[in-house]
């Protein structure tokens, strides 16, 4: 009874934050924990549909893929730090529900390749606990926070310089309810790896892959009672290309297409299925036309015009999640370290309605959560590598272009 008394207290007090929250993020209503390690960051990339796992090439590169800290990067050279900041779902009006990152990035002239950390933080505000009968038996601040520290390298010393590869380790707590439980209980800790692989063309063609959040289950309140946290698979091709003309940066070019899904088997008897058994049993557990549609869609591209200004637009499609999204954003480029992003998402309840009914006539469109939700982040990069040529930005910067 004691048992059951707990669960719906924990039901009670946090079954809607997870649903509004799940509506933000990858992870699925109650197949999966720790919602900010599948919350992207990287107002560039959210601006272009949350896309970043080819490209890879700006200070959310760890949370997409590693292997591109391996990838030579004038921005980073004696390093970079970019942080960025919005509020989560503007439709239900919750202020304290906000979102934050600080990240940054690190290279150095040499064959040991890059290195990245980021802070992730989901702030869920002052939530009610309440007992088995709806009473309010205290108040509590609910926040998640991820931190992740990486590295990324190519095969430089076997003449190789278009593989990369990259590794992270991302320790969490999930604080949840702090003080739900007989103990004090209500509050998750754990860590997850990443491993990602990248290959990057001269002529601008690249291709990524990522396998994020591998680790162990956890537990909020009782260990017979664990969920898993969200291992997902990311493949994606991107280009790139930049236009020169008597050494004016006349305008260059970026875009990406990227696939996820989420491979995770959780029992509601039981535990849920490890990491290692879940990326091959989840692939095939359910019939293909399903396995299809819990795919999850992003791309996008960005124009920059001689290096100062730039535009972004990227769609997000997730047929489960019922999010079908249009991305939009802007970015300034001053002295070629100085980088502002904004970025905002147009999806209204209903959207695309009529359009998926001709395909499942259940479907009622975007559920219209992240409509006109933004985001603003500041990039300062080459931190300790400013020169006289960086007065002319628009113009090819020799010393960086080594780089």
């Amino acid at each position: 009874m004691e048992r059951v008394k707990m669960m719906h207290k924990r039901i009670t007090s946090m079954g809607l934050l997870f649903i509004t929250l799940a509506a933000a993020a990858n992870a699925g209503v109650g197949e999966s924990a720790v919602i900010t390690l599948v919350f992207p960051f990287g107002v560039r990339s959210a601006g272009m549909g949350e896309v970043g796992t080819a490209l890879a090439d700006d200070e959310s590169v760890l949370f997409f893929n590693p292997a591109g800290l391996g990838v030579k990067n004038s921005g980073w050279r004696r390093g970079s730090v970019a942080g960025s900041f919005e509020f989560l779902l503007p439709a239900f009006k919750l202020w304290e529900l906000w979102h934050a990152a600080v990240a940054g990035c690190y290279q150095t002239p040499s064959e040991i390749g890059g290195i990245g950390a980021y802070v992730n933080y989901i702030n869920m505000g002052v939530n009610p606990i309440t007992d088995e009968l709806g009473r309010e038996r205290f108040l509590t601040y609910s926040y998640e926070q991820v931190w992740a520290f990486g590295w990324g390298f190519s095969f430089e010393e076997f003449g190789d310089l278009t593989r990369h590869v990259g590794f992270a380790f991302k320790p969490f707590v999930s604080a949840l309810a702090p003080g739900l439980g007989e103990h004090g209980e209500g509050v998750a800790q754990g860590f997850a790896v990443d491993v990602g692989y990248l290959r990057a063309w001269k002529n601008g063609v690249r291709y990524g892959l990522n396998l994020a959040n591998m680790g162990p289950s956890i537990f909020y309140i009782e260990r017979d009672s664990r969920d898993p946290i969200p291992l997902t698979a990311n493949a994606a091709i991107a280009w790139k290309r930049r236009f020169i003309i008597d050494r004016f940066n006349l305008f260059r070019i970026a875009m990406e297409f990227r696939l996820s899904k989420e491979l995770v088997i959780n029992h509601y008897d039981g535990d849920p299925e490890p990491f290692y058994k879940a990326m091959f049993i989840d692939l095939f557990n359910e019939p293909f036309s399903y396995e299809m549609q819990e795919i999850q869609i992003n791309s996008g591209c960005e124009f920059w015009i001689m290096n100062i200004g730039c535009i972004r637009q990227g769609i997000l499609f997730d047929y489960l999640g019922e999010r079908y999204e249009l991305h939009y954003g802007l970015g300034i480029n001053l002295f070629n370290h100085i980088r502002g992003d904004f970025a905002w998402i147009v999806a209204p309840e209903g959207f695309l309605k009529g359009f998926l009914q001709q395909f499942d006539t259940k479907k009622e469109g975007a559920t219209g959560a992240r409509h006109y939700q933004w985001q603003l982040s500041l990039t300062i990069d080459a931190l300790a590598g400013w020169n006289e040529e960086d007065r002319q930005w628009w113009m090819v910067n020799k010393e960086r272009e080594q780089w």
